[in-house]
């Protein structure tokens, strides 16, 4: 079993005829005459060579099912492993995908909206003060509100607060990020010991 659990079929085959030629190289000599009391004694070697063989074979069979199945498992892992990295990699893009176009649209809207305010500010006739400062205050807080999204926007490429800070912080940071661009009022209770 041993010999067959380690090598191929070949040593198995050497190892029962090696093993039969030293028993009956033992035997032959004290056995006289072949007759019908000795040829229970000459048979043993052979039925024991049959045996071995019989289970070394079939140990063989076993381990080299094992060893494909292994190889196969292996292959399967290495699979899986880049189908993974593919994913990931995938992920990666969307999410950067996702974050270059909320930064375009934040910026194109935020720049447009100045570049539509600051144009009308050269129109505005006889130089009405009011007015005028009207629309700087309205630029001015499209700028800074487009200034906001940018570095909302920016945070997100940046910090992954769930892995640094954990998720009491990542979900209260979280929930203050989405009132303020939602202009709501927070009102919010977590457990300090919640369960990360």
């Amino acid at each position: 079993v041993l010999i067959a659990w380690q090598y191929r079929l070949r040593y198995v085959i050497i190892f029962v005829l090696f093993s039969t030629a030293v028993e009956y190289f033992v035997l032959l000599p004290k056995v006289f005459l072949v007759d019908f009391e000795t040829v229970p004694i000459l048979g043993v070697p052979l039925i024991r060579a049959f045996a071995f063989g019989t289970v070394g074979h079939i140990v063989t069979q076993l381990i080299a099912t094992q060893r494909l199945q292994r190889k196969e498992l292996m292959r399967a892992n290495i699979q899986l492993g880049q189908h993974s990295e593919t994913l990931e990699q995938l992920a990666i893009s969307r999410e950067r995908n996702r974050l270059a176009r909320e930064l375009h649209d934040t910026l194109a809207h935020t720049l447009s909206g100045l570049a539509v305010n600051l144009e009308a500010i050269k129109f505005v006739p006889g130089g009405d003060r009011q007015e005028i400062r009207q629309l700087l205050d309205n630029a001015l807080q499209n700028t800074r509100d487009g200034l906001a999204e940018t570095r909302r926007a920016m945070k997100d490429l940046r910090a992954k607060q769930l892995e640094e800070l954990g998720l009491n912080i990542a979900i209260r940071n979280l929930a203050v990020d989405a009132a303020s661009r939602a202009d709501f009022h927070l009102d919010m209770d977590i457990d300090d010991n919640l369960v990360e």
